[in-house]
């Protein structure tokens, strides 16, 4: 079962990708940070997930939108 996740942003700081964990959290989203290492180093992406289905994803997608946060959906990578 593949298991969605919304990206919701992606930074090259910790930091950074902490507040908008602790942000979104605050807000009842369950936010987590994947490390990933890209062309120019790491990166931390902040996710908010898992969720089993599209129609689920898209709901919490909008209610990202409503807060000012753009996502996009992904898979479990």
């Amino acid at each position: 079962m593949t298991r969605l996740y919304l990206n919701a942003g992606s930074f090259s700081q910790l930091a950074n990708a902490q507040a908008l964990q602790d942000s979104l959290k605050k807000q009842g989203f369950a936010a987590s940070i994947k490390e990933a290492t890209g062309e120019k180093g790491k990166v931390y992406k902040v996710r908010v997930g898992p969720m089993l289905d599209k129609a689920q994803a898209q709901a919490v997608k909008a209610k990202l939108s409503q807060i000012n946060v753009n996502s996009f959906v992904t898979g479990d990578e």
